[in-house]
Order: C-alpha cells, then structure tokens, then sequence
C-alpha cells in the first residue's frame, strides 16, 4: 500500500515539472520559427540584390545631383 502511495506522491511533483519542460519546448519551436524567418528575409534580400553596391550609400551625400531649391535661385530677369 505505502508503494502506490509512494508512486502517486512522485505522479504529483512530476507533472509541475513536466509543465515547465512542455512551456521550454514551446519556447524552443517559436524561436526556431522565427529564426527561420529571418532567414528566409536575409536569403530574399541576398537574391534581390540588396547588398551589391556596399560603396556608392556611403558616398553618395558628396555627389552633386544638382537639384536646388527653386524658391531659393536668383532670376536673371534684371
């Protein structure tokens, strides 16, 4: 009788545990899915060509495209 008594008691401060382990491997899948997505967004921006030019963005605030303000230029008119 004590044996079945013994097993019960255990059957009790198992399942606390086995809710917690079941929460972590759920934790675990959300984190494996969202790291597949980021991914898929990185290998998608690879293939469409979003990291060819690494030079030209840093660089081009010092080009002059000529575009100015028109408010802003003189009239030659007089």
């Amino acid at each position: 009788m004590s044996f079945i008594r013994a097993a019960r008691q255990r059957e009790i401060y198992f399942w606390p545990k086995l809710l917690y382990m079941s929460a972590l491997f759920i934790l675990i899948a959300i984190s494996i899915l969202v790291a597949g997505s980021f991914l898929a967004a990185f290998l998608w921006s690879v293939k469409a060509g979003q990291y060819e030019d690494d030079y030209t963005p840093s660089i081009r605030m010092l080009f002059d495209d000529g575009t100015t303000n028109p408010e802003k230029q003189s009239t030659p008119n007089q």
